[in-house]
């Protein structure tokens, strides 16, 4: 039952991220519910409807999100921290990935796109880099170098080294999200409606 070791350790994880995850949103801790829901707008260039739920709706809505993740988080991470306890990592995680070379190229190109998108004039990253702090700017390169590493774990790596690259972008996000600067009570002043 060793090779169970391997899923155990990604939930293992996941049980931490979305405990802590959910917790930084459910609380709205320095306004993180409403960074979060701008991040995801925004890196989706999505605008919101007009005729859509406010604003203060979307970010209730995120908060319960938090909530629900900070009550799965801790089962699920007490529950595979017992199976790694008793199976360890197993032979399944440890084993070489052997991808074929078209799909590491396709996983080449995907992450350079999403690297451009988050780094463009435009992109979010480029936008938290001029106006976050020492810890937000940490965090962006660090999830910025988990989409790269992402793909070579993937190419020459392990599962533990794929497992370990998404827990660290997804941390980083996490940090990004937390430590952002609040720009969710200026108002937008470039419409047709404010000139």
């Amino acid at each position: 039952m060793g090779d169970d070791g391997g899923p155990g350790l990604f939930l293992l994880g996941w049980g931490l991220l979305a405990s802590g995850m959910g917790l930084v949103l459910a609380t709205d801790f320095r306004g993180a519910a409403g960074r979060f829901l701008d991040f995801h707008e925004r890196a989706g260039r999505r605008t919101p409807s007009p005729l859509g739920p406010p604003r203060k709706v979307r970010i209730k809505r995120m908060r319960w999100i938090g909530a629900a993740f900070t009550v799965a988080g801790p089962p699920v991470f007490v529950f595979n921290a017992v199976s790694v306890a008793e199976h360890g990592i197993g032979a399944g995680a440890t084993a070489p990935l052997d991808a074929p070379a078209p799909v590491v190229g396709v996983g080449c190109l995907a992450a350079a796109f999403i690297t451009w998108t988050l780094w463009c004039p435009t992109g979010q990253s480029r936008r938290l880099w001029t106006t976050g702090g020492r810890l937000c700017r940490t965090a962006l390169v660090l999830h910025t170098a988990a989409v790269p590493a992402f793909v070579a774990s993937f190419a020459f790596g392990n599962l533990v080294a794929l497992q370990s690259t998404v827990l660290i972008g997804a941390f980083a996000q996490i940090a990004m999200v937390a430590s952002a600067p609040d720009t969710t009570e200026a108002p937008d002043t470039t419409g047709p409606g404010h000139r």
